[in-house]
C-alpha cells in the first residue's frame, strides 16, 4: 500500500506576487471609474490620465475650467479684491498708529465747570442821620427769565438736532438726483433687454446702490462734522442774546443805583457829610465787578464750546480709517462654482493569498484523512500473522 503524498505548501513569493497584481488591477479599475468628467453651464471638471514614471500606475490630473463669463467675472473680482486688499493694508498702518495711541486731549482747552463770580458791593457804607428818599441800592442782579444758553441742558440732544437738520438739507439735494438716476438706470436696463433679477441687473443695480449708500453716508458724516460748528454758532448767538439781556438788567440796576447815588448825593449835600466820594467809588467797583463777571461767564462758555468742537473733530479723525477699512472688508465676494467628483461604485480587490492558503489547507486535510485511513488498516492487520501481512503487502 503506497503512502499518500503530502501537498506542497504555496510559494509565498508566488502568493505575494499574485496578490499584488490583483490589488493593482483592482486599483486601476477603481481609479478609472472614479474619475469621470463633469460638465455644467458654469464650467467643467475634467481628468487626464498619465503614467507615473516611478510606480508605472495611471494617475489622473484634474482640470477645472470656468465658463468664459464666469472666468471674466472671477478675474475682475480678483483684481478688485487685490486692489481693495492693498488699500486695506495701507489703512491698517493708519489704524494701528491711531488706535495704538490714547486720545490726546492735551492741546484742547480745559473744561470750565464753574465760574468764580465776584460779589457786588451792595453796601456803600454807613451814612448816619440822612433822610434819603431815593430808591434802594441794587447789589445783585436777578438772572431769572434770561434765555438759557443753547444746549446747556442737553448738549448732545442739541447737536443731534443740528446734525439731523444738516443731513435733511443735504439729502433734499440727493433724493431727486438718485430718483432720476434710478429711473434712468431702470430704463437703460430695460432698453438693453436686461431682465430684472438677472446677474447683470444685480451687478449694475448693486453698483448704483453702493454709490448711493456712499453719498448718503458722506452726507451724514458731513452733517455730523458741521453740526459742531453750527452748534457753536448757535451757542454764540444764544450767549449774545443772554449777554444783551444781562447787560440791560445790569444797566437797570446801575440806573437804580445811580438814582440812589443821586439821592445820597443830595442828602449828603443837605446834611453836609462828605461821603459822596465813597459812594461813587462803591458804585464804580460794582460796575467793574459786574463787567468782570460777564466777561468770565462768556469766556467759560466759549472755552467749553471750543473743547467740545475739538473733541468731536478728534473722534471723527480717529474713527475715519477704521470705518473705511470696515467698508472695504465688507465688499461682496464672487462665488466660484464647485464641482463634485462623480459618484461611482468601487470594487474590492480579490483575496488571492487567502484563496491559495485555503486551497492548501483543503489539500492538507485530504492528505491527513488518507493517512488516518491507512493507519487504521495497518492497525487491523497487526493481529494477523506475519505471513498474512507479507501476503497482503505482496498483493498490494
Amino acid at each position: 500500500m503506497k503512502a499518500p503524498k503530502a501537498p506542497t505548501p504555496p510559494d509565498p513569493n508566488v502568493q505575494a506576487a499574485a496578490q499584488t497584481q490583483s490589488n493593482r488591477d483592482t486599483a486601476t479599475y477603481n481609479n478609472a471609474i472614479e474619475h469621470g468628467n463633469t460638465y455644467t453651464p458654469l464650467g467643467s471638471s475634467t481628468y487626464t490620465g498619465r503614467v507615473d514614471p516611478v510606480t508605472g500606475a495611471t494617475v489622473y490630473d484634474q482640470t477645472v475650467s470656468l465658463d468664459p463669463a464666469q472666468q471674466a467675472l472671477l478675474d475682475t473680482q480678483n483684481q478688485q479684491d487685490l486692489a481693495l486688499g492693498q488699500t486695506g493694508n495701507s489703512l491698517l498702518g493708519q489704524i494701528n498708529d491711531t488706535i495704538g495711541r490714547p486720545m490726546d486731549t492735551s492741546g484742547l482747552p480745559g473744561l470750565m465747570g464753574a465760574v468764580n463770580f465776584q460779589q457786588l458791593n451792595g453796601n456803600a457804607g454807613q451814612i448816619d442821620q440822612l433822610n434819603v428818599n431815593g430808591p434802594g441800592i441794587q447789589g445783585t442782579l436777578d438772572t431769572n427769565g434770561l434765555p438759557q444758553l443753547y444746549g446747556a441742558e442737553n448738549l448732545m440732544g442739541a447737536r443731534n438736532q443740528v446734525s439731523d437738520a444738516l443731513y435733511r438739507q443735504q439729502s433734499s439735494y440727493l433724493d431727486p438726483q438718485y430718483q432720476q438716476q434710478d429711473q434712468a438706470l431702470r430704463t437703460e436696463l430695460a432698453n438693453k433687454g436686461v431682465a430684472e433679477g438677472s446677474e447683470a441687473w444685480n451687478r449694475m443695480t448693486g453698483d448704483f446702490n453702493r454709490n448711493k449708500s456712499f453719498d448718503y453716508a458722506r452726507a451724514r458724516d458731513s452733517a455730523i462734522t458741521g453740526s459742531g460748528a453750527e452748534l457753536s454758532r448757535l451757542a454764540q448767538i444764544a450767549q449774545a442774546n443772554r449777554g444783551q439781556l444781562f447787560g440791560e438788567k445790569q444797566v437797570a440796576g446801575n440806573f437804580q443805583n445811580d438814582a440812589q447815588q443821586q439821592a445820597l448825593s443830595q442828602a449828603l449835600a443837605q446834611a453836609g457829610f462828605g461821603n459822596d466820594a465813597r459812594l461813587a467809588n462803591a458804585s464804580f467797583a460794582n460796575d467793574a465787578m459786574s463787567q468782570n463777571n460777564a466777561n468770565a461767564f462768556g469766556a467759560a462758555q466759549f472755552q467749553n464750546a471750543a473743547r467740545g468742537q475739538g473733541l468731536n473733530e478728534a473722534y471723527a479723525a480717529r474713527a475715519e480709517p477704521l470705518n473705511m477699512f470696515s467698508a472695504l472688508r465688507g465688499a461682496t465676494q464672487v462665488d466660484v462654482p464647485q464641482f463634485e467628483a462623480a459618484q461611482n461604485s468601487v470594487t474590492n480587490p480579490a483575496d488571492i493569498g487567502g484563496y491559495m492558503g485555503q486551497n492548501y489547507q483543503n489539500q492538507l486535510a485530504a492528505y491527513q484523512a488518507k493517512m488516518a485511513s491507512k493507519n487504521s488498516v495497518l492497525s487491523g492487520l497487526m493481529g494477523l500473522g506475519s505471513s498474512a501481512i507479507s501476503s497482503y503487502l505482496g498483493k498490494k
